[in-house]
């Protein structure tokens, strides 16, 4: 009460004052009421282009790993179609069959590369999956009452959510490592290809060449 009559009430310096001081606030909450749903749209459309672009990339990787994976074994079968077998020695036979034995290496880096990208990719989604199914958990177990999975029709009491709760949030802690072991080994592997592929290919460009001049 006394609060209100000290803002309806006061000399014109006072007034003025109070006029400076107080629109401002309440300015910014009918802005920041305005934006709200603005901004909850730019996120929605920022996280969907990220999603995108994630989809995109990992598409660009597959494809990718199966150009090199065909390329290197296309070169592969016609190194080994046209190798004639000599003495091994210091000569160009032998140097293009080291060649050819990286090249193999190469095809098998390539494959190992892939396989750990699909381990990654079941491993993902196994997070994915216990991470959205927790948080669904959590925001429906606020009000105490039974949940149900609209998707199965499975009911859950609220000791069954809790118990189900912990159980997704040891499948994440658990698939974190064998998660990161996978990722590194795909790092590794796509780094050994690329590797031998380059060392096989120069090894045999320079036995094609040794072999024309001997």
């Amino acid at each position: 009460m006394f609060k209100d009559q000290a803002l309806t009430s006061g000399s014109p310096k006072m007034l003025k004052e109070r006029d400076r001081g107080w629109p401002i606030p309440r300015r910014a909450a009918r802005v920041f009421v305005g934006l709200y749903p603005l901004l909850c749209a730019e996120i929605s459309m920022a996280t969907e282009r990220s999603d995108k672009l994630h989809s995109d990339w990992r598409a660009s990787t597959e494809k990718f790993d199966y150009f090199v994976l065909g390329v290197v074994g296309a070169l592969c079968a016609f190194v080994g179609q046209s190798y004639k077998p000599g003495r091994l020695g210091f000569n160009p036979a032998a140097l293009e069959l080291i060649a050819l034995l990286v090249l193999v290496f190469s095809v098998v880096a390539g494959f190992r590369r892939i396989e750990q990208t699909l381990i990654i990719t079941a491993l993902n989604s196994r997070e994915l999956h216990a991470l959205e199914a927790r948080g669904g958990m959590a925001k429906n177990m606020q009000n105490g009452s039974t949940l149900v999975n609209e998707a199965t029709g499975q009911f859950f009491t609220p000791e069954q959510a809790i118990r189900r709760f912990e159980e997704l949030t040891h499948i994440v802690k658990a698939v974190q490592p064998p998660l990161e072991k996978a990722k590194t080994a795909a790092w590794q592997y796509y780094r050994a290809r690329n590797a031998l592929a380059l060392c096989g290919f120069l090894l045999l460009l320079a036995a094609r060449v040794w072999s024309a001049y001997s």
